[in-house]
């Protein structure tokens, strides 16, 4: 298993503040690659934004959600769909806790196609598969809305991992 945590520049979403966390190169030999992140619990509850795409290429892929923490709602960004859930407020329980909500994706490559996970805290949801791009790098980003807020204030640390198959 590989880890990556190469940090890359900054970028804007509209009103939200992002941070790339690092790349993987995702190939044939690929068998789940993801990004692991926690959250804090700031207050007021900010919008968060949690993605992961491929950079540049001839089909690009994303898989992104918004989950805005004082409704609960988790919206698709990536494909503009609209609502894929709520999220439980359990999960979020206390505003004392360091880290109290873990987000991650997790990508099975079955080489046709790329098959994502979306887990929130205890929570899983299924995102829409999309065809494989063949060999892609990937960046995960994760962004806030919380005026005045550095990154590191709302996420904690990050991990972006690749598992290749060996023969």
């Amino acid at each position: 298993m590989r880890v990556c945590s190469i940090e890359l520049p900054t970028e804007n979403y509209s009103s939200f503040l992002t941070k790339g966390f690092g790349t993987v190169r995702v190939g044939r030999r690929t068998n789940t690659f993801g990004f692991q992140i926690a959250t804090t619990n700031p207050a007021p509850h900010p919008t968060l934004l949690f993605a992961l795409r491929s950079d540049g290429g001839e089909f690009p892929v994303e898989f992104g959600i918004r989950i805005n923490l004082a409704t609960g709602e988790i919206t698709d960004t990536a494909n503009n769909s609209g609502l894929i859930g709520w999220l439980d407020p359990t999960l979020w329980p206390s505003s004392i806790a360091p880290y109290p909500l873990v987000l991650r994706w997790e990508v099975e490559n079955t080489g046709l196609a790329l098959i994502p996970r979306l887990i929130i805290g205890d929570e899983e949801w299924l995102y829409p598969s999309v065809h494989s791009p063949g060999e892609a790098w990937f960046t995960a980003t994760a962004g806030h809305d919380l005026e005045g807020a550095e990154i590191g204030a709302v996420y904690s640390p990050a991990y972006v991992w690749c598992e290749d198959r060996l023969n």
